[in-house]
């Protein structure tokens, strides 16, 4: 529904005079969908076809084997962070855009996440994909439209993905202590 919205109407932007890839509530939209779409690959069905393959992938490197994490760990961090709080923060920049990049950190930081495996050789987790192939062009994207002269400073830039990487680092904190103790 979120991508009928978006690509086939002008319901979801806040200046309907701006072209929609500029518009900061369209853009928060937009990152709202690809998270949405990017938990698809990791709870649905990943790019090899294999069914809510990412907790165990992340259990796995977290503790070098598969633990016993219960599956609500997962849900309690996905249903509240990504299905509640990315629509709610959507709906918030229609009046206040400086709330739009905050949406694009968080892929941008995520797709980062998944590329680290590339990099050291773990190789493809599930949510790779769409990490590399949404979040990468789209959080770009959010910066070059969001951010300059006569747009919000950067320095907000900065301030957004710091908030995810504390995020990040409480979550993987919070594994971390769960799979040890």
């Amino acid at each position: 529904a979120i991508l009928v919205l978006l690509f086939c109407t002008n319901f979801l932007k806040s200046n309907q005079n701006a072209v929609k890839w500029k518009d900061p509530e369209w853009l928060a939209w937009l990152c709202t969908a690809a998270y949405l779409i990017h938990n698809l690959e990791e709870y649905g069905v990943d790019i090899f076809g294999n069914l809510y393959a990412f907790p165990d992938c992340f259990q796995s490197i977290m503790a070098g084997s598969a633990a016993a994490m219960p599956d609500a760990f997962f849900m309690a961090i996905n249903i509240p962070a990504f299905w509640v709080t990315f629509p709610l923060i959507a709906v918030y920049s229609k009046k206040h855009p400086w709330a739009s990049p905050v949406l694009a950190a968080g892929l941008f930081t995520n797709a980062v996440s998944h590329t680290i495996p590339f990099l050291v050789g773990v190789g493809y987790t599930p949510g790779a994909f769409t990490a590399i192939v949404l979040f990468y062009p789209i959080s770009i994207w959010a910066g070059v439209a969001l951010f300059g002269k006569g747009k919000l400073p950067y320095r907000w830039m900065a301030v957004c993905i710091m908030v995810f990487l504390v995020g990040y680092a409480v979550l993987l904190g919070s594994a971390k202590l769960y799979i040890s103790g």
